[in-house]
């Protein structure tokens, strides 16, 4: 019988088998026996299944498939070994587990063993992770991969690999010096959509970059949230929303930005550098060698220091939240240069964190950013001071800054002790 035949011939033979066996009399029957089978690792020996009570149609047909003369009466049970031999002894000669198959046209899976495969291949997942270089470089990324693993996400799709370590990948590349988002998602997934901002891997990486910064959760619906975490972490999604706050910044050279900044810091007013304008000029900072660059957290200070100061303010920066790479940029060539940059925030936690990733990436020295800064700023303030809330963070430029944080559990923003910041940029 030639290929052709043999296939018509089965698959006439498998529509007789459902015409004959496929009708709902004998559904319970065969639902039953799948149930059992997929739980017990498809094996046909042990106690019979049970079925509780079936309708007089389906103890007839039951009693004359495994060949009884009497109808049973109440629960009917019902022996799968017996009944895989009365299946193989009929004019199909299939057993039970191939009469399933051809029933429903899915196979009798073995939930058992898929259980051992899954157990075995989150052993392999957990034990690659735990030697990925994200976590390597990045150790208190482990309490993040463990709270995936809480939410199942270190397992895999079929063919797929586990979105954790799709994550640790990306994390790996972080922090970026302003690669493009699309560009970073086609380097290391070879998808340039798979960092879009409706992709899960996009809000796993970001869960992991607001770990590594000490963050809580990011508000799924928070476009600004998002791009401040990428832009936190090197990563530049559009360079033209990417840019630096800067008041009083003359920098040498003759390019258009450089004699923009010129001009506005003769008028003494603040200026945004754009990352892709930052990119096109080079940064010739040699005039600022040796002086100090003030460099604050929140655009109050750079507002305030504009219209009481003006072009008498001292070089200003201000990152505006956490840094991105334009403000890194526009450092790293003012640190280069030999200017002195002094660092302010709002001493709370978010500040501190935000304190740590600038004081820890530049040279930098705090600017009344220490323990007795805090202190005196309550003293003079004892009074209207909202409280101190979040997870506490370390200060390692001045530990017992954080100690007098978590005493006092107040929170003293910049726009509280504006006269002394302007005091400072005055002189």
């Amino acid at each position: 019988m030639s290929g052709t035949m043999a296939e018509a011939a089965a698959k006439t033979g498998i529509e007789a088998l459902r015409t004959l066996w496929g009708g709902p009399e004998l559904a319970p029957l065969w639902t039953a026996a799948r149930q059992r089978l997929e739980r017990n690792g498809r094996v046909l020996g042990g106690r019979p299944v049970m079925l509780r009570d079936p309708p007089v149609a389906t103890r007839d047909r039951v009693a004359a498939l495994l060949g009884e003369l009497r109808r049973p009466t109440g629960d009917v049970p019902v022996s799968l070994a017996r009944l895989d031999a009365a299946l193989r002894a009929s004019r199909f000669g299939l057993g039970l587990l191939k009469v399933l198959e051809a029933l429903d046209g899915q196979p009798v899976r073995d939930r058992r063993a898929e259980r051992t495969a899954a157990k075995d291949t989150l052993r392999v997942a957990r034990r690659e992770l735990a030697a990925h270089p994200a976590l390597h470089d990045h150790p208190e990324l482990a309490a993040w991969v463990d709270s995936l693993d809480a939410r199942g996400l270190l397992g895999a799709a079929p063919d797929l690999p586990p979105p954790a370590r799709l994550a640790l990948d990306m994390l790996a590349q972080l922090p970026a010096d302003g690669v493009n988002r699309a560009e970073l998602a086609h380097r290391v997934v070879g998808d340039a959509h798979a960092l879009d901002d409706d992709a899960a891997l996009t809000r796993l990486v970001l869960s992991g970059v607001a770990s590594l910064l000490g963050i809580g959760v990011v508000p799924v619906g928070d476009a600004s949230a998002r791009r401040e975490l990428w832009e936190a972490a090197g990563v530049v999604s559009n360079p033209l929303t990417c840019h630096a706050l800067v008041l009083n910044l003359p920098l040498a050279g003759d390019g258009r930005i450089v004699r923009r900044l010129r001009e506005s810091a003769a008028e003494g007013t603040a200026e945004r550098l754009l990352l892709s304008q930052l990119r096109a000029e080079p940064l010739d900072a040699t005039p600022l060698a040796g002086r100090t660059v003030w460099v604050c957290e929140n655009p109050v200070v750079t507002e305030r220091a504009e219209s009481a100061l003006g072009s008498a303010a001292g070089p200003l920066v201000c990152v505006e939240g956490w840094m991105n790479n334009a403000l890194a940029r526009l450092l790293t060539a003012l640190n280069n240069a030999g200017a002195e940059l002094a660092y302010h925030g709002d001493f709370d936690w978010p500040g501190t964190r935000i304190a740590a990733s600038v004081l820890g990436r530049f040279p930098a020295r705090p600017w009344r950013f220490r323990a007795a800064d805090y202190l005196a700023a309550i003293a003079a303030r004892p009074n209207g001071l909202p409280p101190l809330e979040g997870r506490p963070s370390p200060t390692p430029w001045d530990p017992a800054l954080a100690e007098a944080m978590t005493a006092a559990g107040l929170v003293v923003e910049e726009e509280a002790v504006l006269a002394e910041l302007l005091t400072d940029l005055a002189s």
